[in-house]
């Protein structure tokens, strides 16, 4: 949705879902339609192909509630459409839009997303003090800011990058929970998408100029060196 507020819709890859069934339940939904289901991945995401490519074009999960960020492939139970708890699993309120295919309508739970959308303001879908228990949920969530940061958004407010700080030297260095292998298979599948093309080599030289205009340039050394 994010891009399609941007008015980028020709530069969409694929489409992110979010349902309101079971894993199994959606996938035989797909399969009895023709889609050509690609696996789950290992944090539980649902992968639709197109049936004469095999290119992915749909990729989600269930909607787990507060669970969401934790879901195991396993599980078969939704907590229905209520997107509120969802919501506080996203990242950025930029990317907690919803489009609802039966009412045809965008869904702005936050309130400020399709505004920080068109302005690329990054925003937490949470109150800044529940930041410590929302990036737990999910520790990537730092390298999606750094992500977004070298795509050219910028924090709702100083305070918040500030925090961004606190939070990735708690992370990375005091309690050492993402290492140097889970950071460096993020650049080489998120941000270059496994290329080496020009385009992949730049995409990830930014990436490293955001982390050290951020961190510094031992923190990139440290847990980044490619």
């Amino acid at each position: 949705m994010r891009d399609i507020v941007q008015q980028k819709s020709q530069k969409i890859k694929d489409i992110d879902i979010a349902f309101s069934c079971g894993a199994e339940e959606l996938k035989l939904f797909g399969e009895q339609r023709g889609w050509k289901f690609a696996g789950i991945t290992q944090n539980g995401l649902l992968r639709f192909g197109n049936a004469v490519t095999g290119k992915i074009m749909l990729e989600g999960k269930s909607i787990y509630g507060p669970r969401s960020d934790v879901m195991s492939p396993t599980d078969s139970q939704s907590v229905g459409a209520d997107l509120t708890h969802d919501t506080t699993c996203r990242d950025f309120t930029c990317n907690a839009i919803y489009y609802c295919a039966v009412n045809k309508c965008v869904i702005d739970v936050t309130g400020n997303g399709v505004q920080d959308a068109l302005n690329c303001v990054l925003r937490l879908p949470v109150d800044v003090g529940d930041m410590t228990g929302w990036i737990n949920g999910n520790p990537l969530k730092l390298l999606r800011y750094w992500k977004m940061r070298a795509c050219g958004y910028k924090p709702c407010t100083p305070d918040l990058d500030a925090r961004f700080k606190q939070e990735a030297m708690r992370v990375f260095v005091s309690n050492r929970i993402i290492d140097k292998n889970t950071t460096q298979h993020y650049v080489i599948r998120g941000i270059m998408q496994s290329q080496q093309s020009v385009k992949a080599r730049q995409d990830c030289e930014n990436f490293k100029r955001a982390v050290v205009d951020h961190m510094g340039t031992q923190f990139w050394q440290t847990h980044f060196d490619l």
